[in-house]
């Protein structure tokens, strides 16, 4: 059973005095002022489901959130897997669950099913934030 978001999951990333933590801080933000943005991840993921059962996945915040940090780090998913076992400010930043340990297979499994209209709706987005700052200047 897939959620749309870990409530119970900190929404403050493990902090490390470092650009990168700044920067994915930004990030968590700006998804943060977004939650649509689960709801067509959700969307994505649904749509191949047959049914509402069986052990929770990762919800779709979270798979958001992974592929973002994957694009991030320009990274291939043996990668993202590790770093999202070993480094507590990627866990916090993708919001998972102390048990959670996504695989390569299925965090490549889950973010495949993200369409290309959902990244399109997400980069327009973030081009009328751009455009509203450019006019603020």
């Amino acid at each position: 059973m897939r959620k749309k978001r870990n409530p119970q999951c900190s929404m403050e990333l493990h902090y490390v005095p470092h650009e990168i933590c700044s920067q994915l801080s930004g990030i968590s933000q700006w998804l943060d002022a977004h939650p649509q943005f689960n709801d067509w991840i959700y969307e994505d993921l649904s749509s191949g489901d047959k049914q509402n059962t069986g052990r929770n996945g990762l919800s779709a915040e979270s798979v958001l959130r992974a592929a973002l940090l994957k694009q991030y780090l320009n990274c291939d998913y043996d990668y993202l897997s590790f770093v999202l076992m070993d480094s507590m400010l990627f866990r916090d930043f993708c919001r998972l669950e102390p048990n959670q340990r996504p695989s390569r297979s299925s965090l490549h499994g889950l973010i495949s099913l993200l369409t290309a209209s959902t990244w399109e709706r997400i980069n327009n987005c973030q081009l009328v934030l751009v455009q509203k700052r450019i006019r603020q200047s």
